[in-house]
């Protein structure tokens, strides 16, 4: 579990519990724009209308602007797909389904909603005051959206003011209002809406936006889509069918997993139709196989559901869907494989599903085929296989030249490999075609700084810690970057921050201690070190700076015993060359000519592999 997020010291925006008036406005310099939620209005509505009037309110300039941030905003604001010039690619990366992603989707979406934000009220100048109302009553995904924003827009010229009807709110909006927010209460109380009757829905197009907001990972409003069409669809067979299927995997994949079981229990009791029933056996041995916690597991039920699932599946209509739902079935039965340990038979089935798709649904496999060959490549990886995982994930991206987690992957194979240079290409095409997230900066600063470009390292660590400012080890990376450059103050800051937070994290005590042994503080320093050793004695660098503290104070004994214990633990040219003029004080030199010819080795061998940019 994360820790709260630090309070700033100053909370610049504000949250009114009632009505917004005029009481309420205070004094802010700058333009306003006020956004009023709506209930039932749907997953982005609050940020799609504030894209909307950003566009308007200067589209000459916000073009550019629009254009960098489309992939984010094409999946927010259907309009401007009309509006904006959208390349080939850019269409061919949405015509690809993100159903199954993670839950954190959104949360990469809110990150780039932010930045699109951001970068508007920076180049618009001036101060800007931005109201939300009743915001309470807007989707989850507005609520995660405005949650980032909160947080991320503290320092810039972006005042946001909040309005809610109650105090009681879901997180992460609870968390981020009481943390970034001055909390005012309004003299005018919310007043209860008048809430007109509903019409009644349409099946059919709730099916349609059920469908569509899977499609887009959107689950909580493809659940309340399924829900409301399902009302309407009375006994409508294929209707009824769709709907609960689409309901069935929203509870899915939100990890309501009860619900998923109440209501395929409803289904086998109820439902002759053999999709829909195929669709139940699939959710049942996702849930056996992978879903539940590990002692809930049951690989050998998972199996006679898929089984179950495959016959109902052989009742339907020979059509591409029912070969694409076969596939699938294959395609899960290779997850039961592979966790008993069958990984041979694992790749023989994913190479039986490929093939079948090929030969009975080819207009239908370069999309479907993205998720077998995914599988594939972590398989292969699995087996101690990673030229061939290298492989499947070069074919993958032929078919999906956007697929960000596949670039990812094959990156941190070639970085594994030692081959930097296309592991950071990678790492670029993963962050260039998904709205932002961690992993692919993390992974391209640790190659810039292998590849000794310490500044674009620097940046990349900078932008993880925008995305997620609890990220320990971009921290500490971060801090030793400014080691390098002898920017103590940067490394104070960080070691500091890392302590506040994790006071028992032996690497930001060792980062601590390197700042007084530069500053020649060695009391200190050694108290920092033996601080860190105590935390975590396999912490090879605390054992090695503290054996440099003893060597500068004359204890030639215990910093020959700290730098022992160093190298026992790993390997390192430096350790050994400090060790090198330890065995010389002591006036052991053929121990320190051997530490020197072994530190020389290790530096040979580290310039071997390290490519050109």
């Amino acid at each position: 579990m994360s820790e709260p997020a630090k309070r700033p010291a100053r909370r610049p925006h504000r949250w009114i519990l009632g009505e917004i008036g005029s009481s309420a406005r205070g004094r802010t310099a700058g333009a306003e724009c006020t956004i009023e939620a709506s209930p039932r209005a749907g997953p982005y509505a609050l940020a799609a209308e504030l894209a909307r009037r950003i566009a308007s309110a200067a589209p000459a300039g916000a073009t550019e602007l629009l254009i960098r941030h489309q992939l984010t905003l094409l999946s927010v604001v259907p309009e401007f797909w009309q509006t904006l010039p959208v390349s080939p690619e850019m269409h061919r990366a949405f015509s690809f389904s993100r159903e199954g992603n993670a839950r954190s989707w959104t949360r990469r979406l809110a990150h780039g909603l932010t930045d699109f934000v951001l970068d508007h009220a920076a180049a618009r100048g001036g101060a800007w005051l931005v109201s939300f109302l009743r915001v309470d009553e807007s989707d989850p995904t507005d609520q995660e959206f405005l949650a980032v924003l909160l947080r991320r827009s503290c320092g810039t010229p972006l005042v946001l003011r909040v309005s809610t009807a109650a105090d009681r709110l879901a997180e992460p909006m609870s968390t981020a209002l009481r943390t970034y927010a001055r909390l005012e209460r309004s003299r005018r109380p919310a007043h209860e809406r008048k809430r007109r009757p509903l019409a009644t829905p349409d099946a059919r197009a709730c099916r349609e936006d059920s469908s569509r907001f899977l499609r887009l990972a959107f689950y909580d409003a493809a659940l309340v889509a399924a829900r409301c069409g399902l009302q309407a669809a009375g006994s409508s067979g294929e209707l009824q069918t769709d709907l609960t299927r689409n309901l069935l995997f929203a509870l899915l994949l939100l990890g309501r997993f009860a619900e998923v079981e109440a209501l395929g229990a409803t289904c086998l009791a109820a439902s002759e139709d053999p999709r829909l029933l195929a669709h139940v056996a699939y959710a049942k041995a996702i849930l056996l196989a992978r879903l539940y916690p590990p002692a809930r597991r049951d690989y050998d039920a998972a199996a006679q559901w898929i089984e179950r699932a495959q016959a109902w599946t052989a009742r339907v209509a020979p059509s591409p869907t029912r070969t694409v739902n076969a596939a699938f079935l294959e395609n899960t039965m290779a997850l039961v494989d592979l966790r008993q340990g069958r990984h041979g038979r694992a790749v023989e089935r994913l190479h039986e599903a490929l093939g079948t798709l090929a030969r009975e649904a080819p207009d239908e496999a370069a999309h479907e085929s993205i998720i077998l060959l995914h599988n594939l490549a972590r398989l292969h990886s699995l087996r101690g296989e990673p030229a061939d995982a290298v492989a499947v994930l070069t074919t993958l991206l032929e078919r999906e030249p956007s697929n960000s987690e596949a670039a990812l992957e094959r990156g941190i194979l070639h970085q594994r490999a030692g081959r930097l240079a296309r592991a950071r290409d990678d790492y670029s095409r993963a962050i260039e075609w998904s709205p932002p997230y961690v992993e692919p900066h993390f992974n391209r600063a640790q190659v810039w700084a292998a590849l000794g470009d310490a500044d674009r390292a620097r940046l990349d660590y900078e932008r993880v810690l925008t995305l997620d400012p609890e990220h320990l080890q971009a921290r500490i990376n971060r801090a030793c970057l400014a080691l390098d450059r002898g920017d103590l103050g940067a490394v104070r800051l960080d070691a500091r921050h890392g302590l506040s937070r994790h006071p028992d994290h032996a690497s930001f005590w060792c980062l601590c201690g390197l700042v007084d042994l530069a500053e020649g503080r060695l009391t200190a320093a050694t108290r920092r070190f033996s601080g860190a050793i105590a935390r975590d004695p396999s912490l090879a660098d605390a054992w090695a700076n503290r054996g440099t503290v003893r060597y500068r104070r004359s204890d030639l004994g215990g910093a020959l015993a700290d730098l022992n214990e160093s190298l026992r633990l790993r390997e390192d040219a430096n350790a050994r060359r400090n060790r090198a003029r330890v065995y010389e004080a002591l006036g052991r030199l053929p121990e320190a000519k051997a530490d020197h010819r072994a530190a020389r080795g290790l530096e040979l061998e580290s310039s071997r592999r390290r490519p050109r940019a």
